[in-house]
C-alpha cells in the first residue's frame, strides 16, 4: 500500500475480507463498529460477517451463516445501532448484535433507509428458474409489511419482460425516493447473436410516497447518487451517452444525469465506481489495471478536472468468482473513504482519511 493519507488496515488472519458495496457505508450509524465479510477460501460460498472497532480491531464473527453474493461478498448493512441486515438461502434477515435472528423476510435487501426505517427489496420473477432476473422491488418497513411492490410491466418500455432485470435499487441522500437500473444485459443472452436485440440500460426513479416508478434515461455502467440529491454520476461510453457492456473502457466519460438530461463533467475519465464528495466538489474513484496487477483510489476536482491519486496497491483477481472489486465508499462525515485491496495475498478492507 503506498499512500501519504493516513491509512487504518482491517484485517483477520487468512481470511479475505470485503465490505458490501459502494453505495453501502460498512460503518455503524454511530461510527462506533465496522462491517465486512470474511472468506475462509477463494470460492464462492458461506462469508462470515465481522465485525471491526473504528481502529481496525476485529471484535468477532456473527455466528449466521451468510452467502457470498460475487464480487461484493456479502450485502451486509447497518439496519440501526444494534441490527444488521443479512442475506442467506432464504432470503434476508435482521440480526441483533447478539447474533439473535429478529425477522427473517422473503428477497434480498438491497439498501436499507436508517430514518425511514424502511428497505428495498429485490425479489426473482420465477425463484424456481435457474436464470430468473429480479424483476419485482418491494418496500418493506421494520415489522416486514410489504408497502409497495414495483416491477418492470409499470414502465411499459414494449420489450419482452422476460428480458429484463430490475436491480441496483438505492435510497437518494435525502431518502424521499430511490433509483434503480433496468436492463436486458442478461436477457440478451438467450438469443442467438444474429437475433441479439439491442442493449437496454435505463436509470429509473422510484417515489415510495406515489408509489410510482419512472424514467430517468440512458447510461452505460455504475450509476451514483450525487450527494446532493441533484441527479446522478453515470459513465458513458465516449462523449456521447451512448451504451457499452464494459465497466473497464479507455474511452469513456462520466456525466451528471438528471431527469431533464445528460451534462459530461469529465471528457475522460478512467474508473470504474465513482463516488462524489459530500459537497460534489470531487469524485473519488478506482483504476484497476490487470495487467500491472496493480490497483489505485484517484481524486477528481469536477471544476478544473485536476487529479490526484491518493493510494496505489496490490489488485489482481483472485478465485471468489470473478474477483473483488475496489468499491470506493465514503464514511457517513465525508472525512474518508473506505475500499477493498490486496496485501500479502489476502483482501483487506482499508480505510483512508480524507
Amino acid at each position: 500500500m503506498k499512500s501519504n493519507q493516513a491509512i487504518t488496515c482491517f484485517s483477520h488472519h487468512h481470511h479475505h475480507l470485503v465490505h458490501a458495496y459502494y453505495d453501502i457505508c460498512p460503518e455503524s450509524p454511530d461510527g462506533a463498529h465496522v462491517l465486512a465479510s470474511a472468506f475462509e477460501g477463494d470460492v464462492p460460498g458461506p462469508c462470515f460477517p465481522s465485525l471491526f472497532d473504528r481502529e481496525g480491531g476485529f471484535i468477532r464473527h456473527l455466528d449466521q451463516d451468510a452467502h457470498g453474493m460475487g464480487h461484493n461478498g456479502q450485502n451486509a448493512m447497518w439496519l440501526d445501532t444494534e441490527h444488521i441486515g443479512l442475506f442467506d438461502e432464504e432470503g434476508w434477515c435482521q440480526v441483533n448484535l447478539n447474533d439473535q435472528v429478529v425477522n427473517r423476510h422473503p428477497g434480498r435487501l438491497r439498501q436499507w433507509s436508517i430514518p425511514r426505517q424502511q428497505g428495498l427489496v429485490q425479489e426473482q420473477a420465477n425463484p424456481q428458474q435457474p436464470l430468473s432476473f429480479f424483476q419485482k422491488g418491494v418496500l418493506f418497513d421494520r415489522e416486514g409489511h410489504r408497502l409497495w411492490s414495483f416491477g418492470v410491466e409499470e414502465l411499459d418500455l414494449g420489450l419482452p419482460l422476460e428480458d429484463l432485470d430490475l436491480r441496483n435499487l438505492k435510497w437518494s441522500p435525502d431518502q424521499s425516493c430511490f433509483s434503480g437500473v433496468v436492463t436486458n444485459e442478461l436477457g440478451r443472452r438467450r438469443y442467438p447473436n444474429e437475433q441479439k436485440p439491442d442493449l437496454v440500460k435505463l436509470l429509473v426513479l422510484g417515489d415510495p410516497d406515489l408509489q410510482k416508478l419512472s424514467i430517468v434515461g440512458p447510461f452505460s455502467h455504475h450509476p451514483h447518487w450525487l450527494s446532493s440529491g441533484d441527479g446522478w454520476l453515470a459513465y458513458f461510453r465516449g462523449n456521447e451517452p451512448q451504451l457499452s457492456t464494459s465497466a473497464l473502457s479507455s474511452n469513456q466519460a462520466l456525466a451528471k444525469v438528471t431527469q431533464d438530461g445528460s451534462e459530461i463533467l469529465l471528457e475522460s475519465c478512467d474508473g470504474v465506481h465513482a463516488v462524489p464528495s459530500l459537497d460534489d466538489r470531487f469524485v473519488y474513484h478506482d483504476i484497476q489495471d490487470h495487467g500491472q496487477s496493480r490497483g489505485s483510489i484517484v481524486r477528481r476536482d469536477l471544476q478544473d478536472a485536476s487529479s490526484v491519486e491518493l493510494a496505489s496497491f496490490e489488485h489482481h483477481r483472485w478465485e471468489h468468482q470473478d474477483g473483488f472489486h475496489i468499491h470506493p465508499v465514503l464514511s457517513r462525515d465525508g472525512r474518508a473513504i473506505y475500499f477493498n485491496a490486496m496485501d500479502g495475498g489476502s483482501c483487506r478492507l482499508w480505510r483512508m482519511d480524507l
